[in-house]
């Protein structure tokens, strides 16, 4: 189960804002983290009660039930903020956004040209230096695409996650028709995309390391 958010910027690397909703992934990302709190906080209040130690229970046998179910309904509020801001983000990583021209970002190149003194001398050197910002540029280039690819597919990953998790408190609070062989099946598949995004994040780091 996956029950934190995904904290991915959007952007293209650039230091201007470049995502088209604002800030309303950053505000969702908020209320989302509220209402994981207040989930957690009224799941580990009822805590004591599945126990069933006499003398000892919170809520007691009447309210326990109640505050179990109010507890998945903020953990699915909670769910459906991930999904909301991931494909917020998704969507302006995938058509990058230029708020100053209110367009899609277009990838533009600034090829240093030679300068020097007129003459075959200063053109070839402007020619030499033109291919060397060409292939400069395209490294770059690469590396952006890579570094893009990599956030979309970590980012699609939380996405589907949150999506799939949503069914078990849905169901627990009866907004999702969702059998139990269903809910079972969808918690294997977020196991498996979050052990996924934890192996890959170990193997960058020690990666990093051996560097």
């Amino acid at each position: 189960m996956s029950i934190q958010h995904s904290d991915a910027k959007s952007g293209s690397g650039s230091g201007t804002a470049t995502s088209r909703w604002g800030n309303a992934p950053v505000w969702i990302d908020v209320f989302g983290r509220t209402f994981n709190g207040m989930y957690l906080l009224l799941e580990a209040s009822t805590i004591l009660d599945v126990q069933r130690i006499p003398g000892l229970a919170v809520w007691g046998p009447e309210l326990e039930p109640q505050v179990a179910v109010e507890g998945q309904r903020f953990w699915l509020f909670s769910l459906v903020c991930g999904v909301l801001a991931g494909l917020m983000r998704l969507s302006d990583l995938v058509a990058p956004y230029d708020v100053a021209t209110g367009k899609k970002q277009q990838v533009s190149v600034n090829v240093k040209e030679g300068e020097g003194a007129a003459g075959k001398e200063g053109e070839g050197r402007g020619g030499q230096d033109e291919k060397a910002g060409d292939a400069k540029a395209k490294v770059v280039q690469l590396v952006e695409r890579r570094e893009a690819r990599s956030k979309i597919t970590n980012l699609t990953r939380r996405v589907v996650s949150d999506a799939l998790d949503i069914t078990l408190p849905g169901s627990v609070v009866g907004w999702v028709p969702a059998s139990t062989g269903t809910v079972g099946l969808a918690m294997f598949i977020t196991t498996v995309l979050t052990s996924m995004d934890i192996w890959e994040r170990c193997g960058k780091e020690v990666a990093s390391n051996r560097k």
